[in-house]
């Protein structure tokens, strides 16, 4: 929709409004989807805003299911919602053959019961709230504890905007005594398949767990809320006159909501952070081959995962041990192997820190299948003649590991498969570091986190070779 008086009808429409928009809803490029390009933009970001594992999500005014439908191919178990019945109709055709479920009703009081949800998502749908303090406290009294809100907002239009700026949402998101980043989306015109110059973000809110656990009953609801569909992105607007945020970063809420709209201070940049255990037998190392997670099946990868929020990369390695092959880890018994940058091949995605720790064969019992739905084999391989069929980024990290390389970026370029394939270039660039200085003193007390040696039993990789 191209002006004000059609973004006003947005506001205030009803279930029949939204009906009567669901046959032509597809056709906007963010709405469909149906640019392979614009589905990747979209389907990358979602899978940096929701859980790694797959989890419970629900989709609040999912419109015809497109974001829905990313969800569920990523593995995550979806319920979705609108209160439009043709929207609604139209996205469960969409999500057949996965097991999503699709219910009619009113997003802000979603027709499910609280408490079991590891993340809900709403895309332009708050800013059509007549009390979104009550409806985000709602939301979080849908989540588990630990879960996430995922709200996708901005402000359009032209002569009079409409919508919610990232200062208001960070305001009302402070009532929840959350954590929360905020991203930038307007800057990427892949997402909207054209250059937009109106304000555009994301943000994914951590609730405290006392909000998290509320509900509907210790907040008002609502007097006279609507419910809209996913719908809710106009197709023209331009920029209003006030700044937006220009990059992504994570910070604490205020505790109430500021009098006035201040200028977007920049946010700093943030990575996942994730771990990779390198288990030696001699010259074999254990890999798992991944299955039903939405990434990589089929593909080999070293017991890996990402650090959750408290945790250091040595805790999250020992977590990580233990729930995928039954290791009981010790501190001790790690050596930090390298450390690597990676980035997969979508446009959209997001660069992300690998912590790769090495251990010995022994060290907190014998490995084991602890994840049989997600791991279909886990087995020893040669380090010095790993197997192709492995995640191009894990094959990289341990052929860098042999190498005693212990910094390395690997940067996929558009269109890389997130395969292995020898017959590409090679991604990984080695950084050099610095010599050992030659100490006058001890070292300090508590420095105990030691490196590996580059393995002795197997030969080293020049670099040529690589």
């Amino acid at each position: 929709m191209s002006d004000d008086s059609d973004l006003q009808a947005m506001r205030t429409g009803t279930a029949a409004y939204w009906d009567g928009a669901a046959d032509a809803f597809d056709d906007e490029p963010d709405h469909g989807l149906r640019d392979p390009e614009v589905r990747a933009a979209w389907a990358g970001r979602l899978a940096d805003w929701l859980p790694d594992e797959p989890s419970d999500v629900l989709d609040l005014g999912c419109g015809t299911g497109s974001l829905s439908l990313l969800a569920a191919e990523r593995g995550h178990r979806v319920m979705a919602v609108d209160f439009s019945p043709a929207m609604a109709a139209r996205a469960r055709h969409k999500l057949a053959g996965t097991s999503a479920r699709v219910l009619v009703g009113d997003a802000a009081q979603p027709p499910v019961k609280d408490g079991r949800f590891d993340a809900v998502l709403a895309r332009h749908v708050l800013w059509m709230m007549d009390d979104p303090v009550a409806v985000l406290h709602r939301w979080a009294g849908l989540l588990r504890p630990g879960g996430r809100l995922v709200l996708i907002e901005g402000l359009w239009g032209r002569t009079e905007p409409v919508g919610i700026r990232s200062t208001e949402l960070t305001a009302l998101v402070g009532r929840l005594g959350a954590r929360f980043s905020t991203e930038l989306l307007s800057g990427d015109p892949v997402l909207w398949g054209r250059r937009v110059d109106d304000e555009r973000y994301a943000m994914v809110v951590h609730p405290a767990a006392a909000h998290a656990d509320r509900t509907v009953a210790d907040t008002h609801a609502p007097s006279d809320s609507h419910s809209p569909s996913d719908s809710n992105a106009p197709s023209d607007s331009a920029s209003p006159d006030s700044a937006s945020p220009d990059s992504a970063g994570t910070q604490d809420a205020p505790s109430a909501p500021a009098a006035a709209a201040e200028p977007i201070r920049p946010h700093r940049h943030r990575e996942v952070v994730d771990v990779h255990l390198i288990l030696r037998r001699g010259g074999e190392v254990l890999l798992g081959r991944r299955a039903n997670t939405g990434y990589a099946d089929g593909l080999l990868h070293a017991p890996s995962g990402h650090a959750e929020d408290g945790e250091d990369v040595v805790q999250a390695m020992i977590r990580e041990a233990r729930e995928e092959t039954g290791l009981d880890l010790e501190p001790g018994d790690l050596r930090v192997a390298l450390v690597m940058q990676h980035r997969a091949p979508a446009d959209s995605a997001q660069p992300r820190m690998g912590w790769f720790f090495e251990a010995r064969y022994g060290a907190g019992g014998e490995p084991v299948n602890r994840e049989p739905d997600k791991c279909s084999q886990l087995d020893w391989f040669p380090l010095d003649a790993l197997p192709d069929d492995m995640v191009a980024y894990c094959r990289a990290g341990l052929d860098a590991y042999r190498a005693g390389d212990r910094f390395v970026l690997h940067w996929h370029r558009p269109g890389d498969s997130i395969a292995y394939d020898p017959r590409l270039p090679d991604r990984a660039t080695p950084l050099r570091a610095t010599e050992p200085p030659q100490a006058t003193e001890p070292p300090e007390a508590g420095a105990s986190l030691r490196t590996t040696a580059p393995p002795r039993d197997t030969p080293r990789i020049p670099a040529t070779e690589r």
